[in-house]
């Protein structure tokens, strides 16, 4: 997808097969997929060696142009992470993130990875001169995925959701994992979690596996992915790497659940968050229906214990003002200067904070 992205993505982008014999390609000349065997091998037994991974892993991205090669690859593996690529409808080729709104845009093709350091991107046959695979074939594929004994992974579900039950009426089953759900469910140091904002492909895999992606600007040079050459090099190195960092972090949060004895954050995220993900996707498609007058009136409701709440705080502390956020600088005084309670955190300003992080911390004190 467009948020994820690949830079010097040092990857051996193959074809799975020789030639187009097998491929879904309308075009008996000038299909750029067509190579020669001989190449095809010398390109796959040297895949080029990723000298920016910090774990030395050689990433190994390929073609697929037959539903056949892409099960070949995902063989019998239980966890596989998936990517898909999209583009803009052609009345929104103009219009700005288009590519992300299922209402606007189609799918591409799709990555999958059953092992770090491998991918593979299988095209969809969109035009006449677009080898691979056909719309009726990707669906029925991915259908199958939906295997209950297999873990569907991906970076931000919610977009893989809702495009497949947009494009295809697939809801994607359970069990699924969010791994954008996960990164915000780890410590980014020694109390504070990583918020939606840092939880990007790009910069956890620059993060955690020292990866630097670039971005999709980059990738396309202006163009939609659908204009782009699904047998260049660099198109398929960024669409695998998607699927390989999403299995990545997959197993690095994971192990990180592990490492620091926090089985229920992995719960959280299997369990709940990532579910979650898969029915938000088909919200996006599909709207929800609101009761706004029951809405209205458990608002009310809401507010009315809120300045409850915030009375019995007030007579407890001496009849001090909290305001309506209770971090008014009257309480941050009564806290701070009265009752002696050491500044545990600041604002960007050099402030004393009262957020959740710093209420944590004056309640461990």
């Amino acid at each position: 997808m467009q948020e994820s992205n690949k830079e010097n993505n040092t990857a051996a982008a193959t074809a799975e097969d020789g030639s187009c014999a097998d491929r879904t390609c309308g075009a008996e000349e000038g299909c750029s997929a067509r190579e020669s065997a001989a190449s095809e091998t010398a390109r796959e037994e040297n895949p080029i060696r990723d000298k920016n991974n910090m774990n030395s892993m050689t990433a190994d991205y390929r073609l697929v142009t037959t539903i056949d090669g892409a099960k070949r690859y995902i063989g019998d593996n239980h966890d596989v992470a998936f990517d898909l690529e999209s583009a803009p409808d052609e009345q929104y080729r103009g219009e700005d993130r288009a590519a992300l709104d299922p209402a606007k845009a189609h799918i591409v093709g799709c990555s999958f990875s059953v092992r770090p350091g491998t991918g593979i991107y299988v095209p969809i046959a969109l035009h006449p001169f677009y080898c691979g695979v056909s719309k009726d074939e990707f669906a029925a594929f991915m259908r199958g995925l939906m295997n209950p004994r297999i873990t569907k992974i991906a970076h931000n579900l919610a977009f893989e959701s809702a495009m497949l039950y947009s494009g295809f009426g697939i809801v994607i089953q359970e069990p699924v994992y969010d791994t954008i759900c996960a990164a915000q469910m780890t410590l980014k140091g020694d109390y504070t979690f990583r918020k939606l904002g840092e939880c990007g492909l790009k910069q956890l895999a620059y993060e955690l596996f020292g990866e630097k992606l670039p971005t999709f600007e980059e990738t396309t040079e202006g163009k939609h992915f659908d204009e782009l050459d699904p047998d260049d090099k660099k198109t398929v190195g960024y669409a695998a790497a998607d699927a390989d960092f999403a299995l990545r972090l997959y197993y690095k949060f994971n192990e990180w659940f592990s490492e620091n004895n926090m089985p229920a954050h992995r719960r959280i995220v299997e369990e709940v968050e990532s579910s979650t993900s898969v029915y938000i996707g088909i919200m996006k498609v599909n709207g929800l229906t609101l009761d706004i007058d029951l809405m209205d009136q458990y608002s009310k409701k809401a507010e009315t214990e809120m300045t409850r709440l915030r009375e019995e705080i007030r007579l407890i502390i001496g009849g001090v003002n909290i305001g309506k956020g209770g971090t008014t600088n009257k309480l941050k005084e009564y806290l701070f200067k009265d009752k002696n309670l050491p500044v545990v955190k600041t604002t960007e300003k050099g402030e004393p904070a009262l957020d959740e992080e710093a209420l944590t911390l004056l309640q461990e004190y």
